[in-house]
């Protein structure tokens, strides 16, 4: 990935043209009900796919 910056940026202050790479999964939900949930996450790019299935209880308070 190709980044152009500018100067004063919040990540490096500095600006400019660089080579990086990143990834990242954010992911903000509201609380879940007590009890037994399934978060499943799919994701793909060019030839690569993944995914991944998450099984949570949540205790009542």
């Amino acid at each position: 990935m190709r980044i152009i910056a500018v100067d004063g940026n919040p990540l490096s202050q500095d600006g400019g043209r660089f080579l990086t790479k990143g990834c990242g999964l954010w992911v903000q939900m509201e609380p879940l009900a007590p009890g037994s949930h399934t978060l499943s996450i799919r994701g793909a790019s060019g030839s690569f796919a993944t995914g991944v299935d998450y099984k949570l209880q949540v205790a009542a308070g």
